[in-house]
C-alpha cells in the first residue's frame, strides 16, 4: 500500500534508475565483447604466428642434427644410433613442413628417411652425404620464406638417390604429375590417357622408340609407361636402359603388355618394375602399378588453405 502519491512517484523513479542502470551494463557488456571480437587475431595472423612457431622448431631439430652428426664425427655414438636419431628427427620435420608452406622441407626430410633406410651411415664418410640433405633445409629455414615451385625441384633434383644392388630405387620430384606413354597404337593410347588423365597426370604420347631416353631425361616425367611390342626397342629393353642409366634410375617405368608375368619374353624384366595386363581392367591394372611402386603423389599446400580451414570456409 502506499502512503500517498509521493511514495508511487519515489519507487517509479527508483524503477527508472534501475532500469536505466541494467540497460547501462548491457551496454558496456556489448561493447566489451565488439572490442574482443576485433582484436581477436585473423586467420592469417595466426597462421602467420604458427608459421613462425613451425620456423623456431625447424631450427631446434636441425640444430639437434647438427649435434647428432658431430656426436658421430667424434665417435661419441654407433652408426646405429645415429641413423636412428636422424632419421627420427627427419621423420619429425617431414610431418611439419608441407603443413606450414614448405612442401620442400617435407620433401627433403622424407628422402632423407629412405636414403638412410637404404645407406645408412656406416664411417665418418658417410657424413658428407648426409649433410647434402641438412643444408639446403637449413637455408630454407634461415630464409623463413617458401621456395617457388622452381627452386624446389632444383634442391630436390639435387640431392642424393638412394641405391641397392637388388632393385631400382624410384625417386620422384614434386612437379606436376607428367606421364609419359609409349605405345604403338592410337585406340590404345587415347584409352590410356583417360584413365592416366582420371589420376591428375598431363599425358605425353610417343608412337615410337626414336630417341626416347633423350626425352625422358629431358622431360623428367613422373612416370613411363611403355607397350613391350615396339619397334626397335621393346618394353622390356627400355625398361632396362632406364634402371641402368644414372640420368634416369630415379624414373619409375610401368610395362604394358598381354604376356603373363612368368612368360619367357619378360624374363629379363628389372626387378620390381609393375606389369601392366591389358585388358577389361586397365584401370584397376594402373592403380595396382601405381601402388607397386609407392607413387608419393605430390603435394603442395598452401597458408591460403590453412586460413581457410581456421575461418571455418
Amino acid at each position: 500500500m502506499y502512503r500517498d502519491d509521493s511514495d508511487r512517484v519515489h519507487d517509479s523513479k527508483q524503477r527508472d534508475r534501475v532500469s536505466q542502470a541494467k540497460t547501462a551494463v548491457r551496454g558496456v557488456a556489448f561493447h566489451e565483447e565488439i572490442r574482443r571480437e576485433r582484436s581477436a587475431p585473423s586467420p592469417e595472423e595466426i597462421v602467420a604466428q604458427l608459421r613462425g612457431e613451425f620456423l623456431i622448431e625447424a631450427r631446434e631439430r636441425l640444430e639437434s642434427i647438427e649435434r647428432i652428426l658431430n656426436d658421430f664425427h667424434t665417435d661419441a655414438i654407433d652408426p646405429n644410433t645415429v641413423n636412428r636419431l636422424v632419421r627420427q628427427e627427419a621423420h619429425n620435420l617431414k610431418g611439419m613442413g608441407a603443413t606450414f608452406g614448405f612442401p620442400v622441407v617435407s620433401h627433403a626430410m622424407h628422402r632423407l628417411e629412405d636414403y638412410l633406410e637404404i645407406n645408412p651411415m656406416k664411417d665418418k664418410r658417410d657424413l658428407y652425404l648426409t649433410q647434402r640433405f641438412i643444408d639446403p633445409v637449413d637455408r630454407i629455414i634461415d630464409v623463413g620464406i617458401p621456395l617457388s615451385e622452381e627452386e624446389g625441384r632444383e634442391i630436390l633434383e639435387n640431392l642424393p638417390i638412394a641405391q641397392n644392388d637388388e632393385q631400382p630405387v624410384f625417386d620422384y620430384v614434386p612437379d606436376r604429375l607428367r606421364a609419359l606413354l609409349i605405345v604403338n597404337s592410337r585406340t590404345v593410347g587415347l584409352k590410356l590417357s583417360i584413365e592416366l588423365e582420371a589420376y591428375g597426370f598431363e599425358v605425353v604420347t610417343e608412337l615410337d622408340m626414336d630417341d626416347v631416353l633423350p626425352k625422358i631425361v629431358r622431360l623428367k616425367p613422373s612416370i613411363v609407361i611403355s607397350s613391350f611390342s615396339m619397334t626397335g626397342l621393346n618394353g622390356v629393353d627400355l625398361a632396362r636402359a632406364v634402371v641402368g642409366m644414372s640420368d634416369t634410375q630415379h624414373v619409375p617405368i610401368a610395362i604394358l603388355t598381354s604376356f603373363d608375368a612368368e612368360a619367357p619374353e619378360l624374363s629379363k624384366l628389372p626387378k620390381n618394375v609393375p606389369i601392366i595386363h591389358l585388358g577389361a581392367n586397365i584401370e584397376a591394372e594402373i592403380s595396382k602399378a601405381l601402388t607397386a611402386i609407392e607413387f608419393r603423389w605430390p603435394v603442395n599446400p598452401t597458408s591460403e588453405g590453412i586460413a581457410d580451414e581456421l575461418d571455418g570456409r
